[in-house]
């Protein structure tokens, strides 16, 4: 036997404890016909739908105020930049004194075989045989590589930039001419 705190007895738990019974819910009523409520709402909207509306004679519509347009000052021009100078030879760039001595790196040589070749140098072999050539050199020799010309995005990105190339240097010749 068990005490509580008030010293009154109490069952062991196994006695007393039996399976809850289950609750029946009662079973919602299905009809086809509406309700009074949703009957007297349809009679409403039927009856509000038979009205007529009445019409409003144009002469007592009020006409809307056109609105006064305000002119918006003019802002001041700006000054138009000085035009940069180009010019267009017919020989090779000139190439500044600091960028001469740059020579291609290890670096560099594996990052143009991932950018025009899309993939990795086969092996340290070909990266060393272009480690010291000039970055201009290095460009030319991957963009002229069959490799890389057998892609034809690549001959149609080549095209391009030889037709914008073309068109600048038009247009440059055009000013200078002026």
């Amino acid at each position: 036997m068990l005490f509580n705190l008030f010293g009154t007895k109490k069952q062991p738990a196994a006695e007393t404890a039996q399976p809850p019974k289950a609750q029946e819910l009662p079973k919602p009523v299905k009809t086809d016909a509406p309700s009074a409520t949703q009957a007297l709402a349809l009679k409403e909207l039927e009856a509000a739908a038979a009205r007529p509306v009445p019409e409003v004679p144009a002469a007592e519509v009020a006409p809307e105020p056109t609105p006064v347009p305000v002119p918006e000052p003019e802002p001041a021009p700006l000054p138009e930049p000085a035009p940069l100078p180009v010019t267009v030879s017919s020989s090779p760039p000139v190439v500044p004194a600091q960028t001469d001595n740059i020579k291609a790196t290890q670096e560099d040589v594996t990052a143009a075989y991932k950018i025009f070749l899309r993939r990795q140098p086969e092996n340290q072999m070909v990266v060393e045989s272009r480690l010291g050539l000039s970055r201009e050199k290095l460009f030319i020799n991957f963009i002229t590589a069959i490799e890389f010309l057998k892609y034809p995005e690549n001959i149609n990105l080549i095209l391009q930039t030889a037709r914008q190339i073309e068109v600048k240097a038009g247009q440059a010749l055009k000013e200078e001419a002026k």
